[in-house]
């Protein structure tokens, strides 16, 4: 009997989904096409050819733009108008069909021109050039596949999971267009735009480590399941099988979920379970999977995936969409974060040394003030006639809070002088993640409206420990009991003061850590659309009574041993020789 070759790798689930496909390996095959020999054997190798396999490309690409355009609001389709232009370039194209008219073949004439600007743009320290060296990287691959009559080949990867070693918000749409089950990263970072992105797309995504991918072949059978951050490599058929429950399982939670109004404990405590989302697509999957609500809606998701900022009109009429899908429920639109690890590639910034620590959230909003009444009045004039909600992220100080709260009063003045409909009383609220926030919770609580506590970012700043490196994960560690006390300090300050505190982040769909959560009173939890029935079950299945006597026992424990053998998590100290 042969050996068995199926071989299990675990990584880092980075969305949530599974897949089941071959293996497609970016890297090596966009290597094979700028090193291939000059001559392939095609007849058509002179100008009539290129001009032709252009052509070609020019229709796929408007297809995907098409396709895109159908699905999300957000105009993503913009990407392939950057390749589009490119096809249109007459400096690019012209140095084409330059070498093709001095007799080099039309396939030799892209290697060589494009290849030499995209090893360029390589080399940039910017994103903005390293993801135009992707565009050039894509558009040559094209050209060449339709250069050899083969363009249905750079059109569809449908039943393939690619493995890359690098990814940029483009290339998830990209992969989107192109019918991807999955994506594999292998050794490259993971962002926090590129996870909250793939979740908003729904796309597959587990990150490993490189070396057990280096020998891969295209075509390996692989299952991919993100919901655990595993990948199956040549999987036995028992391991299929058992695979095709879990391709059909979310659809049957989904249906369940729609019926519920809403969430209580046993003994009748209410939870109210809301949803984070970051495109209006994901709205509908809200509602499918039984959101009361939208608890954070990541409005620099938009921003991310264009290549240039959204005008006032167009973020209008997404921000209006989200909330006329929710027809009437509440919805709590942040303000744009980005900064850390979350960068606009057509809006460079000063290399800073530490990111996260750097020009990120609301001090981004500081230093680019039209770039913030810009998002404030589109909020305003998309909330007419709905309880408008705007959070406010990475807030340290009550006269910051105080600041954008004069701003957004004088977007509203601005709007009314000039009588354009709008809301003018929308409720703000503080996003909880410093320290410094938790320390003046109650000085905060006295002048917002609300407050959301955002668990990722305050862990990471608690503790001091970067959560997109995985050289540190072990000691990202929610339930510390820092977090835990840090998490009541803030909810303990909005009920004094009457103020709504809802949770977001892992912490709020750990089940260990929701039972804490509830016995510290928190009354809404934010996660994403997929977690809602599981979340669901775990408050449905508590006693408030109960839970409110865990949190009192746990919040006294000093020790992380004590607090993870109370709440059952399986932990072990890290190893001295990883420190």
């Amino acid at each position: 009997m042969a050996a068995s070759r199926q071989t299990l790798l675990i990584g880092q689930a980075v969305s949530s989904g599974v897949a089941r496909g071959t293996a497609y390996v970016v890297s090596r095959a966009d290597e094979a096409f700028w090193t291939a020999p000059a001559s392939r054997g095609h007849g058509g190798a002179g100008s009539e050819a290129l001009r032709r396999a252009a052509a070609r490309t020019r229709e796929q690409l408007a297809r995907f733009q098409r396709e895109l355009e159908a699905r999300f609001e957000e105009r993503v389709a913009q990407i392939f108008s950057a390749h589009l232009a490119l096809l249109d370039d007459p400096g690019m194209m012209g140095a084409i069909e330059a070498r093709v008219a001095e007799g080099v073949p039309a396939p030799d004439a892209v290697r060589e021109v494009l290849g030499g600007h995209t090893r360029r743009l390589d080399e940039s320290p910017h994103p903005a050039f390293r993801e135009k060296a992707q565009d050039l990287r894509d558009l040559g691959r094209r050209l060449l596949l339709n250069l050899e009559d083969r363009g249905d080949d750079a059109a569809d990867h449908r039943g393939q999971i690619l493995v890359v070693s690098e990814i940029l918000p483009s290339d998830l749409l990209r992969y989107i267009a192109q019918r991807a089950s999955g994506v594999i990263l292998a050794g490259g970072g993971v962002t926090a735009h590129i996870g909250v992105l793939a979740r908003s797309l729904q796309v597959p995504l587990v990150a490993v480590e490189p070396e057990p991918l280096a020998g891969i072949e295209n075509g390996t059978p692989l299952l991919l399941d993100a919901n655990q951050g595993t990948v199956l490599l040549h999987p036995e058929p028992a391991a299929i099988e058992a695979f095709e429950g879990l391709l059909e399982a979310p659809e049957g939670e989904a249906d369940a979920a729609g019926i519920v109004s809403e969430t209580r404990t046993r003994d009748g405590a209410c939870v109210r379970l809301l949803a984070n989302i970051g495109l209006v697509s994901e709205v509908a999957l809200a509602r499918r999977f039984g959101a009361e609500g939208v608890g954070l809606y990541r409005s620099e998701i938009p921003f991310v995936i264009r290549q240039d900022f959204p005008t006032e009109d167009d973020q209008v009429r997404v921000y209006r969409r989200v909330l006329e899908g929710m027809g009437g429920a509440e919805v709590v639109l942040r303000a744009l974060d980005v900064g850390g690890d979350k960068m606009l590639s057509y809006f460079p910034q000063a290399d800073q040394a530490n990111p996260f620590l750097g020009l990120r959230g609301i001090r981004f909003l500081y230093r680019n003030p039209d770039v913030f009444r810009a998002q404030m009045r589109a909020m305003l004039r998309a909330g007419e006639g709905f309880d408008l909600r705007i959070l406010f992220p990475l807030v340290a100080a009550v006269d910051g809070f105080l600041y954008v709260r004069e701003v957004v009063a004088g977007c509203a003045d601005r709007l009314a002088a000039a009588g354009v409909p709008h809301n003018p009383r929308p409720r703000l609220g503080v996003m909880v993640e410093l320290p410094a926030a938790v320390g003046i919770a109650d000085e905060l609580a006295a002048v917002c409206d609300f407050l959301s506590i955002g668990t990722n970012d305050l862990v990471q700043y608690m503790l001091a420990v970067d959560r997109t490196n995985a050289r540190v994960a072990d000691w990202y560690m929610p339930w510390h009991p820092s977090v835990l006390r840090a998490v009541r300090d803030v909810v303990e300050a909005g009920r004094r003061h009457g103020k709504p505190v809802s949770i977001c982040g892992d912490m709020a769909k750990d089940p260990k850590l929701i039972p804490v959560l509830v016995g510290m009173g928190v009354e809404a939890l934010s996660v994403p659309p997929r977690a809602i029935p599981s979340v669901r079950r775990v408050v449905q299945a508590l006693d408030a009574g109960e839970a409110r006597m865990l949190a009192r026992r746990v919040l006294a424990l000093g020790r992380l041993r004590d607090v993870t053998e109370a709440l059952g998590i399986d932990w072990r100290p890290p190893s001295r020789s990883r420190g």
